[in-house]
């Protein structure tokens, strides 16, 4: 089944709803407060509205019919089919998952971050692409924000200045207009903009998804690691939705 078909299920599912309803509103519009006909004779021109809803009636018990072996005939494709989805989210969040396990241990072994703090600041992205033939394929990402400066290796030098390393590999650097205090419940390394004692700025390491895809190593890493997880997951994840062993 495509996303297409699993539309068009969709859409008699509620037209049968609809359906349903309008019957429900003509059964009781013909009802002990209708019209009754007693045989005696008319004018010329009488309705019979009670005779007009039972031909309603019956006219939307047979789209009903109609519709519910429509929706009958598609009704295991279209939960196999979401049932498939399901498998396939739960697959690709596992996966990439495991990839973010990857990425913390790499970054944090590059820089001078904890790995509580890049798994704070980085979330994954999934989603679904619906193909232009119907189909339907997954992406996946991480998405990161920047890491304030005490996050990283920052101390206060003897002489008040603000010292910091990003990389495990570099040197510390000395900023000399920077300085430490506490805003707005937050400590942070701020640096004056001009000469004047405001305005200032926060200081900022790099993103986390910076610190994953500037390493080619690393992004090699994540990626083999989700596609192997995903490799192994999704069949499994498949087999326990389809036969109810998850929901």
């Amino acid at each position: 089944m495509t996303k297409q078909e699993l539309d068009h299920h969709l859409e008699l599912v509620q037209q049968l709803e609809d359906g349903r309803e309008l019957l429900a509103s003509l059964m009781a519009a013909a009802g002990p407060r209708a019209q009754r006909l007693d045989g005696m004779p008319r004018s010329h021109g009488t309705a019979d509205p009670v005779g007009c809803l039972a031909a309603e009636i019956a006219d939307m018990r047979e789209i009903i019919s109609r519709r519910e072996a429509a929706a009958a005939r598609s009704e295991g494709a279209a939960a196999a089919y979401i049932q498939t989805i399901k498998a396939v989210g739960s697959a690709l969040k596992r996966a990439t998952d495991s990839g973010k396990t990857v990425a913390k241990r790499a970054v944090t072994k590059e820089y001078t971050i904890s790995q509580s703090e890049f798994l704070a600041r980085t979330r994954n992205i999934n989603y679904f692409v619906r193909e232009t033939g119907g189909g339907i394929s997954v992406v996946f990402g991480f998405r990161g924000n920047v890491i304030p400066l005490m996050k990283s290796s920052t101390r206060i030098n003897g002489s008040g200045q603000v010292v910091t390393q990003v990389k495990r590999s570099g040197s510390a650097a000395t900023l000399d207009r920077a300085f430490s205090a506490q805003m707005g419940g937050h400590r942070g390394v701020y640096e004056r903009i001009g000469p004047s004692r405001f305005p200032v700025e926060e200081r900022y390491g790099p993103a986390t998804t910076q610190m994953m895809y500037s390493n080619n190593e690393i992004t090699e890493e994540i990626s083999e690691k989700v596609a192997e997880t995903f490799g192994k997951r999704i069949d499994q994840d498949i087999l326990a939705l389809l036969n109810g062993w998850r929901r």
